[in-house]
């Protein structure tokens, strides 16, 4: 509980797994919303018995709460095989009871449903009062918002089998597809020993069988996305786009795209412009690669093809989105590829890499499993469930921070780093306090300089290292006076007296000097990071003391400046 009230004072505000309420009255609707929400994302707690002063930023227990009384509810409330519960389904959830100074208060912790194999088949987590469409929501940092038409579709159809891939598409006939295409293809599968053409008559009826064109002769949509001549002529949003930007952010300057490319036409085409487009825009280093030297991207290519083979592969192909395109964009700092359509069936982003393949789109699938790429030297897709780890292994080869999956409901991204966390700058301050250290602890000690602190969670995201040998690293680094023990086992931070506020810090530091005071955006602006990576730094410098805040974290006037 302590460690649960430290996290709230220190940010001031609820966040996107912790929500606290004042417990006075019954169990309420804005209660139920925040079990919906939690139950609907990665689950949460709920801390019965904490008020929350919103002017001032701060926690306190709730006068006259009656711990007792709230727990008989909450036992009545969370029963199952209701007639009428509060919740529908009611999410799997533990109920504990503690104190804060003195005061009673009780945990609700409110389980996710997606990673139950029972409950994630009855998604959305409603208010029953409310109803599914009206009712049901997710956690969206310190709020509750009700979830999409669309996102309700998507969790409701979340093990229901995807045949917008089999959708025929009634303009179009044999003729829109590439003949030489599929003929490759079909010879291809011959050559590989498939019995495509057992019991056939015709090139028609092989196409049916593959699901590249209907009974009536029409191509469907697999079919004309990955052999069709030009499919947005009857899908025109169904492109990949590229965009170059900037900042950091999006939107952050006068200048809104550096580059910007459209890739169109069948799938393998499209796929190998994008790739040529991100690389173009990629900065290159010169490396030793035997007896000579070569240029390499900062990204790997490999990590790049996966990223995007399984954004187009994936996506969701249903009515409601086929007006979105599958988005890559380019900032200074690392590339995301976006698509519409969360992870389907039981993927999670903790069984992601699990070498088994589960396609909301098998057909298409197996379609850019078997189609050259247009250079001819590997097929478009690989379809056995190794991408991932592909991915990874691409990433770890460079020295870059393992890629970073964020699955929403509704759609899912993948961010690749640019030259990761070993910039210039940090690889020059390394170079200076750890010489001798490998690439893997290069990663850990940056990470401690630009975090405040580096566990092995940290290690299993970036390195892509298990538990038990993250365990092994840190704690040799902490042999060696490089890193201090934490606030746990499994947390370090850099080694006292070794090291100097990191580069980013010093810049901080500078800037404020200039100016006085400075909000996180000017900062970020200042210093060309980006928001998200800057405010672990400034809580971090917050805690030590060596930055001020101007105002609690819910005001949109809150700036920082140096201690007087």
């Amino acid at each position: 509980m302590d460690d649960v009230m430290a996290r709230l004072q220190r940010q001031r505000n609820d966040d996107h797994c912790i929500e606290a309420k004042a417990g006075t009255r019954k169990l309420d609707t804005a209660f139920w919303k925040a079990v919906s929400a939690f139950a609907n994302t990665k689950g949460g707690l709920i801390v019965l018995g904490i008020q929350e002063d919103q002017s001032a930023g701060t926690f306190g227990p709730t006068p006259d709460f009656d711990a007792s009384k709230m727990n008989d509810q909450l036992i009545a409330a969370l029963r199952f095989n209701q007639d009428k519960p509060p919740v529908t389904p009611i999410p799997r959830t533990d109920i504990e009871t503690d104190e804060y100074r003195g005061s009673p208060v009780i945990l609700v912790w409110v389980h996710p449903m997606r990673v139950d194999a029972h409950l994630s088949k009855k998604m959305p987590c409603f208010v029953t009062a409310q109803g599914v469409r009206d009712g049901a929501y997710k956690r969206v940092l310190d709020g509750d918002q009700r979830l999409t038409s669309y996102e309700v579709f998507q969790l409701t159809t979340l093990y229901t089998p995807d045949i917008s891939e089999l959708a025929s598409v009634s303009e179009a006939g044999v003729d829109d597809l590439d003949e030489r295409a599929w003929k490759e293809l079909v010879e291809s599968l011959e050559k590989r020993g498939s019995r495509i053409r057992l019991g056939t008559n015709s090139d028609a009826e092989v196409l049916e069988r593959l699901h590249v064109i209907d009974a009536e002769g029409h191509p469907t949509l697999a079919g004309a996305l990955a052999l069709g001549r030009y499919p947005q002529q009857f899908f025109p949003q169904l492109f990949i786009d590229v965009a170059v930007h900037p900042s950091t952010e999006k939107s952050l300057s006068d200048t809104r795209f550096v580059d910007r490319a459209h890739c169109d036409g069948p799938l393998p085409l499209a796929v190998e412009d994008a790739i040529k487009a991100v690389m173009r825009n990629l900065r290159t280093r010169t490396v030793e690669a035997g007896s000579k030297m070569v240029d390499e991207p900062e990204i790997p290519e490999i990590a790049l093809r996966e990223a995007i083979v399984n954004a187009v592969m994936h996506r969701d192909y249903s009515p409601q989105v086929q007006g979105r395109q599958v988005q890559i964009d380019i900032y200074p700092d690392r590339v995301e590829v976006n698509n519409p359509g969360g992870l389907w069936g039981d993927r999670t982003v903790d069984n992601i890499d699990e070498s088994r393949s589960v396609s909301r789109n098998p057909s298409l699938a197996n379609l850019l499993s078997n189609l050259p790429t247009p250079s001819g030297s590997m097929r478009v897709a690989e379809n056995q469930g190794s991408g991932i780890q592909r991915m990874r292994r691409g990433m770890e080869g460079f020295g870059l921070p393992q890629p970073v999956f964020d699955a929403k409901i509704g759609e899912f991204t993948v961010t690749l780093y640019r030259f990761g966390i070993l910039n210039p700058d940090v690889s020059r301050w390394l170079n200076a306090v750890a010489p001798e250290s490998t690439r893997k602890e290069q990663i850990a000690l940056a990470i401690a300089q630009g975090l405040g602190a580096v566990s092995v969670r940290e290690l299993r995201k970036y390195v892509g290292l298990d538990s038990d040998d993250a365990r092994v690293l840190l704690n040799d680094l902490a042999r060696r006076g490089l890193l201090t023990a934490g606030r746990d086992s499994d947390s370090f931070v850099l080694g006292v007296g070794d090291f100097e506020l990191g580069e980013t810090e010093r810049k901080l530091v500078s800037h404020l000097l200039d100016v006085g005071e400075s909000s996180a955006r000017e900062i970020a602006d200042r210093l060309n990071v980006s928001v998200n990576s800057l405010r672990p730094k400034l809580r971090a410098m917050v805690e030590d003391g060596q930055i001020i805040p101007t105002a609690p974290p819910t005001s949109r006037n809150r700036k920082y400046r140096l201690p007087d």
